[in-house]
């Protein structure tokens, strides 16, 4: 072969070099700069595996929550010992409800009011017409922990024609409900059955027959067709006589007339449809729905927006061509929160379509605050959702889609992996501990009455400077309520009302009582206004306008309602200024000096100027005096007093760009020691003190002692902890007052448990609920921030994970 490509002319070794270029071409073609629209292809595909990445997360997470096929069968026969327990329960023959202590246990109570008694209102006792499931659970919709919707169809000769009247209705429910209550509790197919409510609802008690992995929801229905009727239950009409609903003079509306009982009758309209959800359509969406059921139960929202209301809106959305099959997991479960900001539910939303003979949109908006129709017009699906509560759920989808697009984030964990916390998720909590003076305004019986009354005072006494609240149940007897603040109108001084001869000049005093007051601005205008801040500090206004509002309107005790942050206002001593302010003017000073490489930046590098020390240093007063309250120490060996002491505050001052700076590090020192005393001897004497040392200048104004150092390039590429500092500071100097006074609160903390710290290290933790505040919002009290930093201490797997402070916004997960 040698021989032959000799004769041709051609060497072995051309041939290879031929080869070898030929390779290194090739290689060089494939390592170039992408252009454009290859860089797009890139991203293209990125977003494609984190789309994927996101589906596969969640079909895992899909298998954990939903019931097991074992846990289905197995609550398939739990459901036919039910069905054949409910048939063997004996009949009770007509007799007055009043006497229901005749045929019950003593033991056995039913779990709604039988006072004052109804007048020829009769009870009989007869199985169920019929038991079917109804809900998330047949249609594979359920999450764990597992509940099962049983919905018993009550018999025909158990109602009357008035039972829609007066709680009649309602009671003989009850009472039905206890019979069958009773009977289980003898069968022992459960381990415990107890009474509840449905979705906080008094009207509405529910049987929840608990077993060992799942339980059993006990619901029950009127017949249809019979005395209970769709067309005498609009939300306009009155089923409860003034007298039955304890409307008095201090109750809102006109004393003696019959008011509007909307809920009421919707309550009895959910129990006579039972609507369910379209088959078709859950299956096209099962996933996004279960999906949004854990997303809602992580930031406990399911008690007020319910799994079946979201399924139904998912519905909602397919109807009006917002959603289709065809759409990936992530994109889909974007959507519906998009859509869950962006509709009008205050306008009103239908699943069906409008007619003359059937209740419109508008009637229920004269009830509810809330419209969310089904297909009859009947029934509002957020009758029970107030205006705070749809708020608060926009709220947490608006920080939610924020966690989204944030590339440096895993979305998944923060959606659907970390539950939300009451004591992390609002800026601040009043606790009301007696709020039996408020019982007046539940006209209906629906127990929720009082709840909505305080939202809705807040959020008039608040207005713009509130996002979002919740309102919740405490025990025994009281409420608490969780604010979320707007950082930019929280700490507004003043409020400004109408002009003294404007019409809404009356109500606007009428509102505010005595706090309000005629006050003359700066365009000369006359008008009312209620200032706050003459007595309280910035961060606690709304905190103070709530609890004003609570008892002049609700008439709450001022002993009864007390805040979360002003708890702890007293802990830290109040910030000085004086230090800053002497900073401010060592700055100018040192820029304004003639020296050989001009002063780029001077620098904070020590907590007291991040004003994130606990207790910021008093200025001494004096060269040789001492600070007022300080304590001399005389020194052991002579007896005479030793000077007070005074910390130093470290500064960095970055030089000018040189090429001339030495090599080596010894000469560095040195050029940096004749810069200290060229430093000091341009400072001068008068009114400052300065002392240039071999590593640092010394300098001693106003009361206070400052140690300058100075940094060159060779310190910036170094990127060690020390040539650090100055840029941590300034970050974190950027984060605002609030994370500043939350960083005071863990400093102090931790020494009260001593704790040795580094005070950089306490800062950057402080910091974490601020850089990174998800799954929640960035905090908007100190206090919201302390507590989310004691979480962070108590929560973070320091053994298997670490820490990373991520100030840049770098994306880890794609770099």
């Amino acid at each position: 072969m040698a021989t032959m490509l000799k004769r041709k002319g051609i060497s072995i070794n051309s041939k290879k070099r031929r080869a070898v270029i030929a390779k290194k071409r090739k290689i060089s073609k494939m390592s170039h700069q992408p252009e454009s629209t290859e860089s797009s292809l890139f991203l293209v595909d990125e977003d494609s595996i984190e789309s994927s990445l996101f589906e596969l997360k969640a079909n895992e997470l899909i298998t954990e929550v939903v019931p097991s096929d074992n846990q289905t069968e197995e609550i398939g026969k739990m459901i036919k010992k039910i069905e054949l327990c409910l048939q063997n329960i004996p009949v009770i023959e007509k007799s007055d409800l009043s006497a229901y202590e005749s045929f019950l246990p003593d033991t056995t109570k039913p779990p709604f009011s039988m006072e004052p008694a109804n007048e020829s209102t009769w009870f009989i006792f007869q199985p169920p017409i019929q038991v079917t499931q109804f809900g998330s659970f047949p249609l594979r919709l359920s999450i764990k922990p597992t509940q099962v919707d049983l919905m018993l169809t009550l018999p025909h000769k158990l109602f009357q024609k008035s039972d829609i009247n007066n709680f009649r209705y309602f009671r003989k429910r009850a009472v039905y409900l206890t019979v069958i209550a009773f009977h289980l509790k003898q069968s022992r197919l459960f381990n415990s059955v107890n009474f509840s409510w449905h979705h906080g609802n008094r009207l509405k008690p529910i049987l929840v027959c608990t077993a060992a992995d799942y339980s059993v929801i006990i619901h029950a229905r009127p017949p249809p067709g019979h005395h209970i009727r769709e067309s005498r239950l609009p939300p306009s009409r009155c089923n409860v006589s003034a007298c039955w609903a304890g409307v008095t003079a201090d109750t809102p509306g006109s004393p003696g007339e019959n008011p509007q009982t909307p809920r009421y009758n919707a309550a009895i309209l959910r129990d006579l449809l039972a609507p369910s959800v379209p088959v078709s359509i859950a299956t096209a969406a099962s996933r996004c729905v279960v999906l949004l059921k854990v997303w809602l139960r992580q930031r406990r929202l399911q008690s007020s927006f319910s799994g079946f209301s979201i399924s139904m809106f998912v519905v909602y959305l397919f109807k009006i061509k917002l959603l289709n099959p065809s759409m990936g997991l992530q994109i889909m479960f974007g959507r519906v929160l998009e859509s869950l900001i962006e509709i009008d539910f205050y306008s009103g939303i239908s699943l069906g379509l409008t007619s003359d003979a059937l209740p419109s949109v508008e009637d229920h908006k004269l009830v509810s605050q809330v419209v969310f129709l089904d297909e009859t017009g009947y029934i509002n699906y957020l009758s029970d959702v107030t205006k705070q509560q749809l708020e608060l759920l926009r709220h947490e989808a608006a920080v939610s889609l924020s966690s989204m697009r944030d590339v440096a984030v895993d979305s998944f964990r923060t959606l659907f992996l970390s539950p939300l916390l009451d004591y992390c998720r609002f800026d601040d909590v009043i606790h009301m501990t007696e709020v039996t003076s408020l019982r007046r305004w539940d006209t209906e019986g629906c127990g929720d009455a009082v709840r909505r009354f305080v939202a809705e005072l807040i959020i008039d006494a608040l207005g713009d400077r509130l996002m979002a609240m919740d309102v919740w149940e405490t025990e025994p007897d009281g409420l608490a309520v969780g604010l979320v603040f707007n950082p930019s109108e929280a700490d507004r001084p003043i409020d400004i009302g109408p002009a003294a001869d404007a019409p809404g000049a009356e109500e606007f005093r009428r509102f505010w009582g005595d706090k309000a007051e005629l006050r003359r601005f700066a365009d000369g205008g006359v008008r009312e206004a209620v200032l706050w801040t003459s007595d309280v500090e910035p961060n606690l206004v709304p905190s103070r306008i709530a609890r004003y509002a609570l008892r002049l309107h609700g008439g709450a005790a001022p002993r009864s309602t007390f805040s979360r942050c002003g708890v702890l206002s007293a802990v830290l001593p109040p910030a000085d200024s004086r230090l800053l302010e002497s900073f401010n003017l060592l700055d100018s000073r040192i820029r304004g000096l003639d020296l050989p490489l001009r002063v780029v930046a001077v620098r904070p590098t020590g907590a007291a100027l991040r004003g994130t020390a606990p207790t910021p240093p008093l200025p001494r007063e004096g060269r040789g005096g001492r600070r007022p309250g300080a304590v001399r120490v005389p020194r052991w060996a002579t007896g005479a007093l030793s000077a007070p002491w005074c910390p130093s505050q470290p500064v960095v001052c970055s030089l000018q760009s040189s090429g001339q700076w030495p090599d080596s590090s010894p000469a560095v020192l040195r050029v940096k020691a004749a810069l200290y005393a060229r430093l000091g001897a341009a400072l001068g004497t008068a009114p400052l003190c300065s002392a240039p040392l071999p590593d640092c200048l010394r300098v001693y104004q106003d009361g206070f002692l400052f140690r300058v150092t100075v940094s060159n390039p060779t310190d910036k590429l170094s990127r060690t902890p020390r040539t650090l500092l100055p840029e941590l500071s300034t970050r974190l100097h950027a984060l605002g007052p609030v994370y500043a006074t939350s960083a005071r609160l863990a400093a102090r903390w931790l020494s009260c448990q001593l704790v040795p710290t580094v005070p950089a290290v306490v800062d950057l933790l402080a910091a974490t609920p601020y850089l990174h505040p998800w799954p929640y919002r960035t905090p908007g009290t100190p206090l919201a921030g302390f507590l989310r930093f004691l979480h962070l201490l108590a929560n973070h797997e320091w053994l298997k994970e670490p820490l990373i402070v991520n100030q840049r916004g770098i994306n880890f997960r794609r770099n």
